[in-house]
C-alpha cells in the first residue's frame, strides 16, 4: 500500500469517527508515512492517552482493525473486544505506573493525546518511551500547539509558554534532536545537553533510545531504535580528531 492510499484510508476513518486528528490537525500526513509498518499486523497493540468522547479510539480501531487498543484517561474506564480503557491521571507518575501495570501486551505505538500540558507530555514520554514502548516502535505527541500559547488553560491546566520558551515540549525535543547526534559532540557539550534536558523534565536515558525525531504540524513523532544502539560507539572518521579544535 502506498503512503497516499494509506493516507486516504486515514482521512476516511477520521471523518467517520469525527475526530480532530484529521480535520483540523491533519495528522494523516505524518501518520501515513510513519505508521505504515503497522498496517495489517494482527499481533500489534497500541496505547492512546486521552479517551474523551471516544472518537480517537474509534479512529484507531478503524485504521488498525486487528490491533488491541489500550487507552489511559483521567475520567473514563471500561473494556470491550480488543479495547481496554484504564483510569489514569497523566499528571501523576504513580498513576501512570499503575496504568502500565494493567497492560498485558507489548506496545508498538503510543499516542499522547491527553492533557496537552507540556510538563505532562515530557514526564509521560520520559517514562513510557523507555519502559513501555518496544524497540522499533513509534511515539507521537499530539497537540504541541500548547507550547506556543503565552496564556490560557485547557482541561483545568494553565498554559503559560510561547515561542522559544525553554520549558515547552517543542524546545525540549529540539534538544533531543541534538542528543540524537551526541556522537559528534565533545564531552562538555554532551554533559551540558544532558543537564538542560534533565532540568526541564526530559530524561536523557529515554532520549538515548530515540533513533529519529520528526517535527510535523502540531505533533512530534519519535522512532525508538534497537536496544543495541551504536550512537555512543567511537566516531571513526578521518576528520574526527579536528572536530573539537
Amino acid at each position: 500500500m502506498t503512503n497516499e492510499s494509506f493516507r486516504r484510508e486515514i482521512v476516511a476513518a477520521g471523518t467517520a469517527a469525527q475526530t480532530d486528528k484529521v480535520f483540523p490537525h491533519h495528522y494523516d500526513k505524518p501518520y501515513s508515512k510513519c505508521l505504515q509498518r503497522f498496517r495489517g499486523n494482527n499481533s500489534f497493540a497500541m496505547l492512546e492517552i486521552g479517551y474523551g468522547s471516544g472518537a480517537g479510539v474509534n479512529f484507531w480501531r478503524a485504521v488498525f482493525p486487528g490491533a488491541f487498543v489500550y487507552c489511559f484517561d483521567r475520567d473514563s474506564e471500561g473494556s470491550e473486544d480488543r479495547l481496554k480503557v484504564i483510569k489514569v491521571d497523566q499528571s501523576d507518575l504513580d498513576s501512570l505506573r499503575q496504568g502500565v501495570g494493567q497492560i498485558e501486551h507489548p506496545i508498538d505505538l503510543i499516542i499522547d493525546d491527553g492533557s496537552h500540558h507540556p510538563s505532562h507530555q515530557l514526564m509521560t514520554f520520559s517514562y513510557l518511551f523507555q519502559d513501555l514502548l518496544r524497540d522499533n516502535g513509534v511515539y507521537s505527541i499530539e497537540d504541541i500547539e500548547t507550547s506556543y500559547w503565552r496564556s490560557g488553560s485547557l482541561y483545568g491546566y494553565v498554559m503559560n509558554y510561547g515561542l522559544n520558551d525553554p520549558w515547552s515540549v517543542v524546545e525540549a525535543f529540539k534538544l533531543a534532536s541534538d542528543y540524537v547526534n551526541r556522537r559528534f559532540l565533545c564531552e562538555e557539550d554532551k554533559n551540558l545537553l544532558q543537564y538542560r534536558m534533565m532540568s526541564i523534565g526530559l530524561n536523557p536515558e529515554s532520549v538515548e533510545l530515540i533513533e529519529s525525531v520528526l517535527f510535523s504540524q502540531n505533533c512530534i513523532l519519535c522512532d525508538k531504535g534497537e536496544s543495541t544502539n551504536q550512537q555512543d560507539a567511537p566516531y571513526e572518521h578521518q576528520m574526527a580528531s579536528m572536530r573539537f579544535l
